[in-house]
C-alpha cells in the first residue's frame, strides 16, 4: 500500500514538474526572444526559476512581462548587463527594505493604476514584436513616436501568429479550466502558432517573417554572462535608478514569496530577467528535476526549431500576460467607492507609465504614496486627541 502511495506521489511530482516546465519555459522563451537573449541565457533563467521555485510550496517562478518593461527600457538606454545590474540591485533593495515598506500603505488607488499603468506600457512595447513594426525606444512614449514614423506595414502571416496567440491566450484558461492546470495556456498558445509556422514556412532560410533568431546556443548567445565588462562609468547613475525603480516595483506588486528575492539575484546577474511567482500545485524536489531535465533536453536536442519561433507569437503572449497580472476586481471597486480624489490619482499614476519615463513615473507614484499617508496619519492623529 505504502509503495502505491509513492509511486503515486512521484507520478504526480513528474507531472507537475512537466507542468512547471511549460510554464517556465514559455515565459523564459519570449522574455529571451524580446529582449535579444540566446539559448544559453534562457537555460540559465529556467534553472534559477526551477530551483528558486523548490522554496515555495505552490508557486513556481517565471519571467514576467510586467518587469520586463522597464528592464528592456533601461536596456535601451544603456545596456543589457546595465539591465541585469538593476534586476540584482533592485532585488537587493527590496529584500534589505521590504520590512519597512511593510509600515508604508499603499493607497489601492496607487497601486492598481501603477499595474494598469505597466499593462498599458507594456503593450507600446510588445506591440514592437506583434506586429514585426521595428521600432525602438527608451519609454513607452517614445516607442509610440516611432510606430507613427515608421508606419504600419504588418506581415499578415506574421500576423494571424500573434492573432492566434492573442485569442487562444484569452479562451483557453476559460474554455479548459481543469486542462489549464496541467498544459497552462501560455505554453499552448505558443505551440500551436510555433507548430503552424513549422508547416508554412519549412525553409527557414526562405522564411518572411520575424523569427527569434537570437534563441541560439552559439557563444554568440551566451554573451549575457560575460558582457558586464561593456559597462561605462557613465552609466552607473542609470542602472543605481534602475535598480532603485525595480526595487519599488516589487513593493508596489506586494510580491513576499519565498525564494522571490534569490531568483531576481541570480536571474540578474546570469539572464537579466527579472521573474515573479505563478501558481502551480505540489512542486517538489522530482518536479524540479523533471522540469530541468526537460528543458535541458529540448534546447540541446531542438535549438533550431527552437529559432523558428515567430516573435509576433511571443509578443502577443506577453501583452495578454501583462493583462491578466492587472487586478480588475480591486480596480472596479476604485469606481464603485465614487471618490474623486482616489479617480483622479489612479488616472495619474496610470497615465505617469505611458507619457513619462520610468525614473519619474516611479517618484510620482511614491511622491504621492508618501504625502496620502502622511494626510493619513494626521488625520488618525486628530481623532485620538
Amino acid at each position: 500500500m505504502e509503495n502505491m502511495l509513492s509511486r503515486k506521489n512521484i507520478t504526480e511530482q513528474i507531472g507537475f514538474g512537466l507542468t512547471g516546465a511549460a510554464l517556465t519555459g514559455s515565459f523564459a522563451l519570449c522574455a529571451c526572444a524580446v529582449t535579444g537573449q540566446g539559448l544559453w541565457a534562457f537555460l540559465l533563467c529556467c534553472t534559477v526559476c526551477i530551483f528558486s521555485s523548490l522554496l515555495n510550496k505552490d508557486n513556481v517562478f517565471a519571467p514576467t512581462p510586467l518587469f520586463l518593461v522597464p528592464v528592456i527600457c533601461i536596456s535601451t538606454l544603456t545596456s543589457p548587463a546595465c539591465a541585469g545590474i538593476s534586476v540584482f540591485l533592485g532585488s537587493i533593495f527590496y529584500f534589505i527594505f521590504k520590512k519597512k515598506f511593510k509600515r508604508f500603505i499603499l493607497p489601492d488607488f496607487i497601486k492598481v493604476g501603477a499595474i494598469l499603468g505597466l499593462a498599458l506600457a507594456s503593450t507600446i512595447i510588445f506591440t514592437n514584436d506583434y506586429f514585426g513594426i521595428g521600432a525602438r525606444g527608451a519609454t513607452p512614449l517614445e516607442t509610440l513616436a516611432f510606430y507613427r514614423s515608421l508606419g504600419f506595414h504588418p506581415n499578415f502571416r506574421g500576423l494571424l501568429y500573434g492573432t492566434i496567440t492573442l485569442f487562444a491566450m484569452i479562451t483557453f484558461p476559460f474554455k479548459f479550466k481543469k486542462l489549464n492546470k496541467y498544459l497552462p495556456a501560455p505554453f499552448i498558445t505558443i505551440l500551436i502558432p510555433f507548430i503552424l509556422n513549422l508547416f508554412l514556412n519549412p525553409q527557414k532560410d526562405l522564411t518572411t517573417i520575424n523569427e527569434a533568431v537570437s534563441l541560439t546556443l552559439t557563444p554568440i548567445s551566451f554573451e549575457g554572462v560575460t558582457n558586464f565588462s561593456s559597462v561605462q562609468p557613465l552609466q552607473i547613475p542609470i542602472f543605481l535608478m534602475g535598480g532603485l525603480i525595480l526595487g519599488a516595483f516589487f513593493v508596489i506588486l506586494d510580491e513576499d514569496e519565498k525564494g522571490f528575492t534569490t531568483a531576481n539575484i541570480f536571474n540578474g546577474l546570469l539572464s537579466f530577467t527579472p521573474v515573479n511567482a505563478y501558481k502551480i500545485r505540489g512542486y517538489g524536489i522530482i518536479s524540479a528535476i523533471t522540469s530541468l531535465i526537460t528543458i535541458a533536453f529540448i534546447t540541446f536536442v531542438f535549438p533550431e526549431f527552437i529559432s523558428r519561433l515567430p516573435m509576433h507569437t511571443a509578443g502577443a503572449m506577453l501583452i495578454v500576460a501583462s493583462w491578466q497580472s492587472v487586478p480588475f476586481s480591486a480596480l472596479s471597486k476604485i469606481f464603485k467607492r465614487r471618490k474623486p480624489f482616489d479617480i483622479m490619482v489612479f488616472a495619474v499614476c496610470s497615465i505617469a507609465f505611458v507619457s513619462l519615463d520610468f525614473f519619474n513615473a516611479t517618484a510620482i507614484i511614491f511622491t504621492l504614496s508618501i504625502f496620502i499617508n502622511r494626510k493619513a496619519h494626521s488625520a488618525e492623529r486628530s481623532v485620538t486627541k
